[in-house]
């Protein structure tokens, strides 16, 4: 028996879910507007930004703070697309990133829920 409790809504344990227009997300990130701004996490839902449910080993809680440190540290910038000032970050780039945190916490075997800002940033 595990001595954690499965984060509510997704229930995979490495998988994050990121779409658009997802109402159902833990948080949602900004993905338009200026460079500055792009990645910045919100709890606030409208329906262009793009939404992000957590596996169910991590806290929706404490992923929140981690992407508000990762736009604290214009880590979203290098994935900025656009001519103008007006930029936005692709749907894919965003996956990608997810993806590689779930790929990372696959190759830990990570059995617990996330307590620490050491386990993920090695992710990236």
């Amino acid at each position: 028996m595990n001595n954690f409790e499965l984060a509510p809504g997704n229930r995979a344990l490495f998988s994050w879910e990121i779409s658009k227009d997802f109402p159902e997300a833990d948080f949602w990130l900004i993905n338009m507007g200026k460079q500055s701004e792009l990645g910045r996490p919100t709890k606030q839902y409208k329906d262009y930004l793009t939404g992000v449910r957590c596996p169910a080993i991590v806290d929706p809680g404490f992923s929140y703070y981690l992407f508000l440190y990762l736009h604290g540290q214009h880590y979203w910038e290098k994935f900025a697309v656009g001519s103008t000032s007006r930029k936005h970050l692709r749907l894919g780039d965003v996956r990608k990133v997810f993806n590689h945190v779930a790929e990372g916490c696959r190759r830990q075997k990570q059995k617990a829920i996330f307590t620490g800002e050491d386990i993920i940033m090695e992710f990236f």
